[in-house]
Parts: C-alpha cells; structure tokens; sequence
C-alpha cells in the first residue's frame, strides 16, 4: 500500500477551500444571475384582516420567461407581513414572472388523527395552478405591488 498523507491533506485542503469559496454570500448559484431585487408584502383577507400565519412561495414563470431555477419563499408573520428570499445565502428575488401560491394552515396536533391541519384559506391558493395569483417582480415596485387578498 502506498500511502501518502502530504498529497491527501493538500487534496483535502483544495477542496474544502473550493467548498468554502463557492459558498460565501453573493457567489452565484445556478439559475442566478445576481440582480436580485427586496420583495416584501403583506396578506389579507378580504376584510383586511391579515393572514397569521402561513408561507408565501414565488414559482418562476417560464411561460413568460423567467428562467430563475429559484423558488423564493418567506414565513408569514402575526400581522400578515412576509419578506421573502431566494436561499439562507441569498436575499432578494430575480426580476421577472412568478406564479405565486400561498400555504396558511393550522399548526399540527399531535392529538389529533389528521395529518392534514385544516387551511386557514382557500386550499386552491396553495397549488401554483389554482392559486390564480401571479405578479411580476420589478426592480422600483410601487407600494402594495406584492400584497395579496385571499378568501377562507
């Protein structure tokens, strides 16, 4: 056996550097162009009550070509208000045409036999064919742009 530890520590070393370089904040990822623009907003219903709790997930439009291979997403808060990113590494969405679904449901219990928690809206806005909510992200968005209004 021939065993050469100098070589396999300097491997080693090469490729956790690469792992390391590839991974630090504003390294492009694929499908990433880098022009990524802040999209915040806020969900209500038609009351205008906001919507506790839930997730808001952005699913680039192809048809009207965005070629993103991201799927911003963000967590909505206690008032309805959501901030959305693209991954852990990278805030903002990419210019162009989303598909935009919505998932609000209660949270899970355990004492329960369901594992389906019933929705806080309307199932349809958790699927991107049904949710019939679409928006185009711009770089200088009028106020309100990424609000959404949604039936129980």
């Amino acid at each position: 056996m021939n065993f050469r530890p100098a070589s396999s520590i300097g491997a080693l070393l090469s490729v956790t550097s690469l792992a390391a370089f590839l991974t630090l904040p504003g390294c492009r990822e694929p499908g990433d162009d880098g022009n990524r623009v802040p999209v915040a907003g806020k969900v209500t219903f038609k009351d205008a009550k906001p919507l506790p709790r839930g997730t808001v997930i952005f699913t680039p439009d192809g048809a009207k070509g965005n070629k993103s291979q991201h799927e911003p997403r963000g967590p909505i808060d206690a008032d309805g208000n959501y901030k959305l990113s693209t991954t852990a590494q990278l805030g903002g969405v990419q210019p162009g045409w989303y598909t935009v679904t919505i998932v609000a449901q209660e949270p899970y219990d355990e004492s329960k036999s369901s594992w389906d928690p019933p929705w806080l809206i309307n199932r349809k806005y958790g699927n991107r064919d049904t949710s019939g909510l679409a928006v185009e992200v711009i770089e200088n968005p009028e106020p309100g742009r990424y609000d959404f209004q949604v039936s129980k």
